[in-house]
């Protein structure tokens, strides 16, 4: 343990990240795992502790996720920066996009549930404080960090599972669209996100791309429904619309 929070540099996320990896874990794997994990925390963590190198354990984080989560948490980089939002929501939308299957004696939402708690329990998802609504009543609200986000943000688009288009995306260019997100905002010159899409080298947006393939389109800024809401027609597969 010594070891790993010396390497972990005294970053808080760092230490929480490993610890919820670490925790998922059965006692009888547990002092196996400890080693894999000490040895796969970069040296230069020990000495020169950075960002990067944080960016470096919360990507183990997520390459020691199950298979059936890294789905679940890859989708959330459809969500913007620091943005809160419903529990219920987001498993909803687990649902329809087929990231949660079937288990007997469960239903799905059941299942997506159990998805959700294992995700917050290995700290990649945090809770938020409730808030009640006239309609809904008690609302369980959460975010992700804004470590966590860069780095599901560049799983989704090394991978093609998200396409992100406005605020710190514009300019991107998608060749082939199944989950779109269309954030509002300007772009902050050196943020994360915006640093990802320079590395990405993408120029075109949307403009003039086939939307016959998108399954879902989330719109998150109040002047984007009139990006694609004149192009709705062209959205022939999609299962998910969320105009928030």
């Amino acid at each position: 343990m010594h070891k790993i929070l010396k390497k972990c540099g005294g970053l808080p996320m760092a230490i929480i990240s490993i610890a919820g990896l670490l925790a998922s874990y059965e006692l009888s794997e547990s002092k196996d795992m400890w080693e894999r994990v000490h040895k796969s925390i970069g040296s230069h963590m020990e000495s020169h502790p950075t960002l990067e190198g944080m960016r470096q354990i919360v990507t183990l984080s997520y390459n020691h996720l199950p298979h059936y989560l890294k789905g679940c948490m890859m989708y959330l980089s459809i969500f913007p920066e620091d943005y809160v939002f419903a529990k219920d929501r987001l498993l909803k939308r687990w649902i329809a996009e087929g990231l949660v299957t079937e288990v007997r004696g469960l239903t799905l939402m059941e299942v997506a549930q159990a998805h959700y708690n294992e995700l917050v329990s290995r700290s990649m998802i945090d809770r938020s404080s409730d808030v009640v609504t006239f309609y809904d009543g008690r609302l369980e609200m959460c975010r992700v960090h804004d470590m966590m986000l860069e780095v599901m943000v560049n799983k989704s688009l090394e991978c093609n599972f998200v396409s992100l288009v406005g605020g710190p995306y514009k300019g991107m260019a998608y060749y082939r669209i199944r989950r779109l997100s269309i954030h509002g905002g300007e772009e902050t010159e050196g943020s994360p996100s915006n640093r990802t899409a320079a590395c990405l080298s993408k120029t075109n947006g949307i403009e003039g791309v086939k939307m016959d393939h998108v399954r879902s389109l989330s719109l998150f800024g109040p002047d984007d429904h009139r990006m694609v809401l004149d192009r709705l027609g062209e959205f022939t597969l999609l299962r998910v619309l969320d105009l928030e």
